[in-house]
């Protein structure tokens, strides 16, 4: 009886008129959903998945429902096929149901694709972890002073802070750039100190200098 009442109430939401039969209820993606009672309440699951249960039998541990008609609203159970997930994507490749190219989602929903100034990070700076906030870091600012100082007044090599600290070695030298841990006033004091070695011997002034070499 339970069964004739589940069969009873799914095929209230399609036609059996030609080969696909066609959800008519909630769709999602081009797949059709249905809800059913469960024992934690009311659930949403893919019609033809249940479709597939319902007319067919228990859908195989691991194996996905393939469209033999290539109509992911059909439900007719002589349409659904139990495949591995590779193959599933195989025969959608295969039958050009995949998008790409002109109907790729770059191409058709050009706006939800946010570079540049529409970047998420970009429009809340405020969200981005630098630094001390980020949960990962095994740095903290006084750290960062000590390893520019440390090479700077040639007291250690690169390779060897790295080893102290328990870093990798590109992670010190984007420090020693600037690249990471930005610090303006470290900035400055490594553009006048590399001034003062270079042009020791010469008249030309700060600014000039930075002009010459399109420092910003």
């Amino acid at each position: 009886m339970d069964q004739l009442v589940s069969v009873n109430k799914f095929e209230r939401y399609f036609n059996k008129d030609g080969n696909c039969w066609l959800w008519k209820g909630t769709i999602h993606a081009g797949y059709g959903r249905y809800c059913v009672k469960t024992d934690k309440g009311h659930r949403y699951v893919s019609a033809h998945r249940y479709s597939y249960e319902l007319y067919i039998g228990k859908i195989p541990e691991k194996l996905v429902i393939n469209h033999l008609c290539n109509n992911t609203s059909c439900v007719n159970p002589e349409h659904l096929e139990a495949v591995t997930q590779k193959q599933n994507i195989a025969y959608a490749v295969l039958c050009g149901r995949t998008a790409k190219g002109a109907k790729s989602g770059a191409h058709t929903k050009p706006w939800t694709r946010c570079r540049g100034e529409n970047h998420y990070y970009n429009l809340n700076p405020e969200k981005i972890l630098r630094e001390e906030s980020h949960g990962m870091a095994k740095l903290a600012w006084p750290d960062i002073r000590n390893i520019r100082e440390e090479y700077n007044s040639l007291a250690k090599t690169a390779t060897e802070i790295a080893k102290e600290y328990g870093v990798s070695l590109s992670n010190i030298s984007s420090i020693l750039r600037n690249n990471t841990w930005y610090d303006e006033n470290y900035r400055i004091n490594v553009l006048v100190s590399k001034y003062n070695s270079v042009c020791s011997n010469s008249k030309m002034s700060f600014e000039e200098w930075k002009e010459k070499c399109r420092i910003e």
